[in-house]
């Protein structure tokens, strides 16, 4: 089990989705953890391609519930400081709020402190995507080419997300339209480790 400080990953195969998947509910249900990155399906109300199967899902509401995030308020809430959902329309819904995550853009340092709140982001899709699956028989690499830009600048430059952003948008292999359609919410000055602890 994650101790919040270390990487965890789950590899969801075919004939293991339910195990998998209340693996990670486990996981990120966990009072330590605080840090998501998602490759797969999503949508504005959750993450996983059937979101009316919770045994290969994961929705707002069930996030909501457990974390207390939602309604404001509650005394035992679980909020997360990074979380990065690399899946269709992620950032259209209350997938921020559900985290525990301010939704809205470009949020300062200064004004986490004056609240005495963890600075914390949320990245996702403000629009359904190919992510580098085969379209007509080609891999999408438009997506591919953005997305490890990003985990490039951030993980071996240790670049902020929201500097990390310009960086995959600067790079002649990236679609500019793909980059408009990437949604960051919270705080862009977040590092990978960051107010970790």
């Amino acid at each position: 089990m994650p101790n919040g400080s270390e990487p965890y990953a789950l590899d969801f195969h075919q004939g293991n989705e339910t195990n998998e998947w209340y693996a990670l509910n486990w996981t990120i249900f966990y009072p330590s953890v605080r840090n998501l990155v998602y490759f797969g399906h999503g949508s504005p109300s959750g993450i996983g391609y059937n979101q009316s199967n919770t045994n290969v899902s994961l929705t707002v509401t069930q996030i909501t519930n457990i974390l207390h995030t939602l309604p404001v308020g509650q005394t035992n809430k679980h909020s997360f400081r990074f979380v990065f959902l690399d899946g269709c329309s992620t950032a259209k819904g209350t997938l921020p709020e559900a985290f525990g995550i301010l939704h809205k853009q470009s949020v300062p340092l200064w004004e986490y402190t004056a609240a005495s709140m963890r600075p914390s982001v949320f990245c996702g899709w403000s629009s359904d995507k190919a992510a580098g699956f085969v379209i007509s028989g080609a891999v999408n690499y438009d997506h591919i080419n953005f997305i490890t830009a990003i985990q490039t600048d951030m993980l071996l430059n240790g670049a902020t997300i929201g500097d990390a952003y310009n960086y995959a948008c600067s790079q002649p292999d990236v679609v500019t339209i793909l980059t408009s359609q990437f949604m960051i919410y919270g705080c862009p000055d977040i590092t990978f480790g960051a107010f970790n602890n």
